[in-house]
């Protein structure tokens, strides 16, 4: 378990003052010690921010590589202060006033769902009278539980339409249900709305918003929350004069699928978004699903077909980076009894050893695995340099791998196919969904791919209509 969560400077930590960053790393020292106040020794969770460019210039880059390194010397442990014992924050829900108005404008923000299994019937329909209520649009991440829902207003295509947000977008309350979803484009919103935001969790008491513009985080589920509300808060339909009744979100919304369902149709371009419209209508209904990190589970909630069946949806984005990536599906696909994991290539590859655990599986698991040949994820980072040669960005960052992933799969026991078009997945996915483990190998371009999703984001955002 986590013992502490530290955050440094959003700007950076080449901002932080020295003294900042020393208290930083004595808070953490004394978490992952054990502070003697009853806290037991264990790991913590630092963000580190660093602000981009996330190197030097191609100019300086050469000039440090010209110079001599100096001679190495005795490693020295850094010098701390004292840690002291970290202040303890108590649990519970600050106060029972609701902050929010269903008569006036507003959204639901909806991240990923981290309730207990037992509570989900009763979040979705304490959801469905608020938006009967207030007609707010939900903005739902890949990872909320529900897309698919299709009694709900859903917004899917969020990540897209705030690539550059025109005013009307803009509302005065802003609902959140859970952790923050992992768009930055939406947190960066977030951060300029100027009216009431309300975050509410499923009984998590840790501080959930790191953007800390939230009024106030309700610890005791959805449910709850809008049980406190005056009974009018729950029931009814939106006021005709209600300035949320019309939402400017709903034909952005519609602009930005049409858009999507036109370019990611049919049997192309094959690819990486391709992939994600694909598959979310593709898969059998109801099957779960897990995206490993990090580029598929980002496609999923920019790409995916809001129109597609609803699933269970697992990711641990932010929590464990690719570690364990094959061994958690495992324990996924025998706890439901059947799964899919789509991951990447070094993400499968760096838990590797997790097909040990497919002989013991009484589930089944089908994994496709979206090969691009290294870490995909960079080439949507300003990391290349110009000239490209000044910085080895395929063995620095993208860092391929000359691994037969079948081969390796095949030494396992787990039998497996190459997709070699858009035209043999349907196919090749028909038969892996029948094996008790399979492996599918999807070989795409990354390069392309990245100039896939600029394009994209361009013409999202030139599709909006009249705002």
């Amino acid at each position: 378990r986590c013992r502490w969560l530290g955050e440094g400077d959003p700007a950076g930590l080449a901002r932080m003052p020295a003294a900042a960053l020393e208290d930083l790393a004595a808070r953490a020292l004394a978490a992952a010690c054990g502070d003697g106040a009853g806290r037991p020794a264990g790991a913590v969770h630092l963000n580190l921010p660093f602000e981009e460019p996330l190197h030097a210039a191609a100019a300086e880059l050469a000039q440090l590589a010209a110079e001599p390194w100096p001679p190495a010397g005795p490693l020295q442990p850094p010098s701390l202060p004292q840690p002291q014992p970290l202040p303890h924050t108590p649990a519970g829900q600050a106060g029972t006033a609701p902050l929010l108005d269903p008569d006036r404008a507003g959204v639901v923000v909806a991240g990923p769902w981290r309730g207990a299994p037992g509570g989900w019937s009763g979040h979705l329909e304490a959801l469905r009278r608020w938006q009967r209520r207030s007609g707010w649009p939900v903005l739902a991440d890949a990872l909320s539980g529900l897309r698919g829902q299709l009694d709900l207003d859903l917004v899917a295509g969020y990540d897209l339409l705030l690539e550059d947000p025109p005013p009307a977008l803009q509302v005065p309350q802003v609902l959140r249900l859970g952790p923050l979803p992992a768009s930055r484009r939406l947190q960066r919103w977030l951060e300029q709305q100027a009216g009431c935001q309300e975050l509410v969790c499923e009984g998590e008491p840790r501080p959930l918003d790191p953007l800390g513009v939230a009024q106030r985080q309700w610890c005791g589920g959805l449910a709850s929350w809008l049980a406190a509300h005056p009974a009018a808060a729950g029931q009814g339909q939106p006021r005709a004069a209600s300035p949320s009744a019309p939402s400017a979100w709903r034909p952005a919304e519609a602009a930005v699928q049409a858009l999507l369902a036109r370019e990611l149709g049919g049997e192309g371009p094959w690819g990486e978004p391709w992939l994600a419209r694909r598959l979310s209508a593709q898969l059998p209904p109801g099957l779960p699903l897990m995206l490993a990190n990090s580029s598929p589970v980002r496609d999923w909630e920019s790409f995916s077909d809001p129109a597609a069946p609803s699933r269970p949806v697992f990711a641990f984005r932010g929590a464990s980076g690719i570690d364990g990536t094959l061994s958690i599906a495992c324990g996924l696909a025998e706890a439901l009894g059947s799964l899919v994991l789509v991951s990447g290539d070094l993400a499968l590859l760096h838990d590797s050893n997790g097909w040990l655990w497919t002989h013991r599986l009484g589930g089944r698991l089908t994994v496709l695995l979206i090969d691009n040949d290294g870490g995909g994820i960079f080439e949507q980072l300003p990391i290349r340099t110009d000239p490209a040669d000044a910085l080895a960005f395929e063995r620095l960052f993208a860092m391929p791998q000359p691994v037969d992933q079948l081969a390796l799969a095949a030494l396992h026991g787990v039998p497996g196919r190459e997709v070699a078009s858009a035209a043999a997945l349907e196919t090749a996915l028909a038969w892996a969904l029948q094996q008790p483990r399979a492996l599918l190998r999807l070989v795409t371009d990354r390069g392309a791919d990245a100039g896939a999703r600029r394009q994209l984001r361009t013409m999202a955002a030139r599709s909006l209509p009249l705002l």
